[in-house]
């Protein structure tokens, strides 16, 4: 089952840092023009801007980890189902839920890590 596991977690982490990537850097390019605006109208100084765009990255990564699991999920089981390989491990006896447990596992510590991230690095 370690196999199993590890190949699930494997075909699911390459989507989920893509998504990540993709989704903060098109948060960012969109607060980009606000700071933008802040630089340009209200005489902001470029390394304040800077600052305050990096401390913004933890605060969209809060937004932007529960869509990219579920994006990484939705491609990794879609590439599964069209190669029929969860219709093969149940032919080959291995329940569903031997398949989904580490979805589970992934699930529980993506909402651990946006519970931490919210509840005390935000804040701060």
């Amino acid at each position: 089952m370690r196999i199993l596991r590890n190949y699930i977690i494997k075909e699911i982490f390459l989507p989920f840092v893509l998504a990540i990537s993709v989704l903060t850097s098109i948060f960012l390019l969109g607060s980009l023009v606000n700071l933008a605006n802040l630089v340009i109208n209200k005489g902001v100084s470029i390394t304040t801007m800077g600052q305050v765009f990096f401390l913004f990255v933890p605060v969209l990564v809060g937004y932007t980890l529960p869509i990219a699991c579920l994006v990484a999920v939705i491609i990794a089981f879609s590439r599964f189902s069209s190669d029929n390989e969860i219709l093969a491990l149940q032919a080959c006896g291995i329940h569903l839920s031997r398949i989904l447990f580490p979805l589970f596992v992934i699930g529980v510590i993506a909402s651990l890590f946006s519970l931490i991230l919210t509840a005390s690095i935000i804040p701060k």
